[in-house]
């Protein structure tokens, strides 16, 4: 019996030992907010700004993949059961996925571009270094700011959970059917995604991106179609615009998400902004080798043209001729007035219309 009491004691020790461990990590993470400058969040009232929050970064990240013209939209027909026993199995054990996949293949289409081929037949190292390493690095720190504004207490905590939350639940999409082990999880989780959260903690690095680089989210407004449970207007994007010398107002243009957009952005009054770019998106995925999930994208031309106040969105349209949407046009809260509702309308490729609302909400409606 005494050895029996002894046990129970140990162990509180150990959890006690635990828990004050992490509540003086937190206790510091808290001290450091103290002093944190906002970068990338500034509660506008208007624009992508506007509607920014945990909830819309989970859905057009974890969605975003089914934007392509080979994905299904019903997401309650997902085999979403598969796909995270999947991914998790494939992230326990990376050795064996890296392994799997081939080394030498790893390294060139996950990691470096080391290869001839840049037509994106297999070769992740692209959207790896944009969407994961600086887009989702960025957003991570706009979460913790977000969370820092609205007096959570630990702000670095719940953006660094809901990170991992919406990271995985982009990889779990993405895998879809596929049982087997799935090297670009790992690739983007345990290297791109993590770094990328790293890099943006430094105020360094935000400042150069912030000031120099006037990097900016602008995500779509997602919506549901109610009848069939179809999501729409849903995606991950993001800006950067970089002043010429001795240009006050024409800037080089970048956008990048699943598209790749390179332009001009000329400067308004009050600090809003015209911006044309051209360049390629996503049309679909194409199977390279179904063993190993290697995956390619089949590329479309595309433009787009945006108008924005503050790096905060209000309008954009976007035109591509065989993806989803030929013709995409989103309205943000505040392009008129001090409207707190946006908006979104679409062509797709089989010319047909779709028209969406969104009032201040994570998710919309979709109207037709």
């Amino acid at each position: 019996m005494e050895i029996g009491n002894e046990k129970p004691k140990q162990i509180n020790f150990k959890m006690n030992s635990l828990y004050t461990k992490i509540y003086l990590f937190l206790l510091i993470l808290s001290l450091n907010n103290l002093f944190a400058e906002y970068y990338f969040y500034h509660n506008y009232n208007y624009g992508s700004e506007y509607q920014f929050n945990p909830i819309t970064v989970i859905i057009n990240n974890g969605y975003d993949i089914s934007q392509f013209t080979d994905k299904s939209r019903e997401i309650t027909n997902f085999p979403y059961k598969y796909a995270i026993n999947n991914v998790f199995n494939s992230l326990v054990h990376p050795i064996k996925t890296i392994d799997n996949y081939g080394l030498k293949r790893f390294i060139n289409n996950e990691i470096f571009p080391l290869s001839n081929d840049f037509s994106f037949n297999g070769e992740q190292w692209y959207p790896n270094y944009t969407i994961h390493l600086i887009g989702n690095g960025m957003t991570s720190r706009k979460l913790k700011e977000w969370f820092m504004f609205h007096n959570y207490n630990h702000p670095d905590f719940y953006s660094i959970s809901t990170s991992i939350f919406f990271h995985i639940f982009n990889e779990v999409m993405e895998n879809g059917n596929y049982i087997g082990y799935n090297a670009d999880s790992v690739a983007d989780i345990y290297i791109f995604d993590i770094l990328g959260i790293i890099l943006f903690r430094s105020d360094k690095v935000c400042n150069f991106f912030n000031k120099k680089l006037n990097l900016a989210d602008w995500s779509l407004q997602p919506s549901i179609r109610i009848n069939n449970a179809e999501i729409h207007n849903q995606g991950q994007y993001y800006s950067m615009k970089l002043k010429l010398p001795k240009k006050d107002k024409i800037y080089l243009f970048g956008s990048f998400g699943l598209d790749g957009l390179i332009g001009l952005s000329y400067k308004l009054k009050d600090n809003k902004f015209l911006s044309l770019g051209y360049g390629y998106i996503g049309r679909e995925n194409i199977i390279i080798d179904e063993d190993k999930n290697i995956q390619g994208v089949l590329l479309e031309k595309s433009f787009g043209l945006f108008y924005d106040k503050n790096n905060s969105l209000l309008g954009s349209v976007r035109y591509s001729e065989k993806f989803y949407y030929k013709w995409l046009i989103n309205l943000y809260p505040g392009i008129y007035k001090k409207n707190k509702w946006g908006c979104f309308f679409g062509i797709n490729h089989k010319n047909r219309y779709i028209f969406g609302i969104n009032y201040s909400i994570p998710l919309g409606v979709v109207i037709n």
